[in-house]
């Protein structure tokens, strides 16, 4: 074990540190300095001896992956007008992903954020490294190609109950996310009631307004939840419970979906339902096709108009 530290602190000791205004293209080449100490060095070793994650990568093969993908985002950012480290923001991020949905899987989608993270991690991007590891299932689902929608659920109330026999605290999380489409990491604190309007604040601070002056018993019911999930979530670490890759909630879920013989591709589904919900609503005024796919998109937390068809052409 002496040994191995020796051999990662002997490596660290060759690269020097990174300054936070640092160009996107200087980033590129630390991060491929940084990652490939692991080289040969056993990945379970690492971890062991620093008590985390691994920060390198162990493969050659991994190596050309993941600096294939970072190589790809920094183009994608560069064509955004932005060029230094400090500068980039989860926004481009999360449409970099995006718009590779159109050509990748969801395995190659979980690589590129992978690699992602590894890169926000070298380079001292903390804060975009962990909102990526927070909204991992949301992203993963919402940027996946899933025949080019988000799969809802076939019996929503249905798999609600089967949550709640099997776990009542990701029943309450379930039933906020199917009555709100919020998503699972703005449940927890980001969901607020002012009057009839439910308010979410979402990524990057962005807020948005949901008129509930018609749906006033969603609205009773959604006070009573929050009510609930302060009781039921004392003391529950969040972010492995409902957030981490096979997460507790993200396993009930999955679990009361196959119970019920329906296809499962993440809880972003209760997002669908409650886009498709709201578009029956909508469609009950005198709106446009349009006007109806601009107010399911804004209360989804979306800015582009197309995102809403990908919630609701299933």
């Amino acid at each position: 074990m002496q040994d191995v530290r020796e051999e990662i602190l002997s490596r660290l000791s060759q690269i020097s540190g990174i300054h936070p205004k640092s160009g996107l293209s200087y980033s590129l080449v630390y991060f491929a300095n940084i990652s490939k100490l692991g080289i040969k060095l056993s990945k379970r070793s690492v971890k062991k001896e620093m008590g985390c994650e691994s920060p390198f990568i162990h493969s050659w093969s991994t190596f050309a992956r993941y600096l294939g993908v970072v190589k790809e985002f920094i183009n994608f950012a560069k064509n955004k007008n932005v060029r230094r480290l400090d500068k980039l923001t989860f926004e481009i991020v999360y449409e970099f992903l995006a718009l590779k949905s159109a050509k990748c899987s969801k395995s190659t989608i979980k690589i590129n954020m992978c690699s992602l993270e590894k890169f926000f991690n070298a380079v001292n991007r903390h804060d975009l490294k962990d909102r990526l590891s927070e909204c991992f299932q949301d992203i993963k689902c919402t940027a996946s190609k899933c025949g080019n929608s988000i799969k809802s659920f076939d019996n929503p109330t249905g798999l609600l109950n089967k949550i709640e026999a099997s776990s009542p605290l990701s029943s309450i999380v379930a039933r906020i996310q199917y009555i709100t489409g919020a998503r699972i990491h703005e449940v927890r604190s980001n969901v607020s009631i002012s009057g009839t309007d439910v308010i979410i604040k979402g990524k990057g601070g962005k807020v948005r307004t949901l008129d509930f002056s018609h749906r006033l018993d969603d609205l009773r019911e959604l006070g009573s939840l929050q009510d609930e999930l302060k009781v039921h979530s004392k003391g529950v670490n969040w972010k492995k419970y409902f957030q981490m890759r096979g997460s507790t909630y993200h396993n009930k879920v999955r679990q009361a979906c196959r119970s019920m013989q329906d296809e499962y591709n993440g809880a972003h589904g209760l997002r669908a339902n409650y886009a498709q919900n709201l578009e029956k609503k909508l469609e009950q005024q005198v709106l446009t096709d349009v006007e109806i796919e601009k107010i399911i998109t804004r209360e989804l937390g979306h800015e582009r108009i197309k995102m809403a068809r990908h919630y609701l052409r299933v």
